[in-house]
């Protein structure tokens, strides 16, 4: 029996690889790529698919753009952007090194980096699932001991917050506390730091500018330049809508988008936008509407089929009262070898 009907492209190797992949629960932990790999695309990856990313290894930060190298990866390579796009995972950090010595990596232009696990249970299966839900933090190699949380919840989830959400933190560090810089939605948000030259420092931060759904995480430095970075949280707002599972799968005769929602006092409807082969720097003035006035609730969309080695890129806009917002892009392939 064929798997697609007779004279339809094949469905994309990728997506067939992640569906099956998913049936057994596996998570990905995208990795920093180095200098001979001038690509990384995070709509390559299906959103519930990522549990954590890699924020740093000795291969350097891959933060935000501009940190990045080589420059062709800065801007979409970067953990900013994929939070933008709607991710929601937490940080880990590594030594990307093949020299058998965990926490101690000297191989690369940079120290190798470390995760921190905040568990109960010190066991493989407990581990592995603090990892999985977020509930880490990274260092560029300093065993710096941060704790942080947001109305009393850890990074790494989705919060219904008070409003104004407060973070709380506080820092141990290998050397004296610069800063910590509140980051929301990629942009730096507060810079705290202590009065007096210290390794230990503590405080709190109240977003007085909470109007909307956002992703906030904390980057602690010290004098020696030494980094760790929380895992982000991911506040939701009341007059939004909770949005999960948004994937365009190429199914052969024609690509599958979908996605659930719930909730939203201001919400109006849903709109979708889609374009060709390249995703416009995730530009919404660089996409064209393909349908709108989607209700709540789970969506499946069929939009037309992919022919030759076209890509497809898909936004979702939420209309709300309170203000437009966009979740994506993601991608569709269309069958390596398929032909106009």
């Amino acid at each position: 029996m064929p798997l697609v009907p007779e004279g339809a492209a094949a469905p994309d190797e990728r997506d067939v690889f992640f569906e099956a992949l998913s049936k057994i629960g596996a998570k990905f932990v995208p990795a920093l790529p180095d200098g001979s790999d001038a690509r990384q695309d995070w709509d390559f990856y299906p959103m519930d698919r990522i549990a954590t990313a890699e924020i740093y290894s000795s291969e350097g930060s891959r933060e935000a753009p501009g940190e990045c190298a080589p420059e062709s990866l800065a801007t979409n390579g970067s953990v900013v952007h994929a939070l933008k796009s709607g991710f929601h995972f937490g940080f880990v950090a590594s030594s990307d090194t093949r020299d058998g010595r965990p926490g101690l990596s000297t191989w690369g232009k940079n120290s190798g980096g470390l995760t921190a696990v905040e568990t109960g249970a010190f066991t493989r299966r407990t581990v592995f699932d603090t990892i999985a839900n977020g509930r880490t933090y990274a260092t560029t190699g300093a065993r710096i001991i941060l704790r942080a949380d947001l109305d009393g919840h850890p990074p790494g989830r989705l919060t219904n917050p008070q409003i104004p959400p407060v973070i709380h933190f506080e820092v141990a560090g290998t050397a004296p506390i610069r800063s910590v810089v509140v980051v929301k939605d990629g942009e730096a948000a507060a810079e705290l730091a202590p009065e007096n030259e210290s390794s230990v420092f503590s405080g709190s931060w109240k977003d007085e500018n909470f109007t909307r759904p956002a992703n906030i995480y904390l980057r602690v430095t010290q004098t020696d330049g030494e980094t760790a970075w929380s895992s982000p949280w991911f506040p939701e707002h009341p007059a939004y809508a909770h949005i999960q599972d948004f994937a365009a799968v190429n199914e052969g005769d024609h690509v599958a988008v979908s996605w659930r929602s719930h909730g939203g006092s201001g919400t109006t409807g849903f709109t979708l936008l889609s374009r060709l082969n390249d995703d416009g720097g995730a530009d919404a003035n660089m996409y064209a509407q393909v349908n709108g006035a989607f209700p709540e609730g789970p969506v499946e969309f069929r939009d037309g089929p992919l022919t030759g080695t076209a890509r497809a890129y898909y936004l979702l806009r939420e209309d709300n009262r309170e203000g437009e917002r966009f979740i994506g892009p993601v991608a569709a392939w269309a069958a390596k070898g398929a032909t106009p």
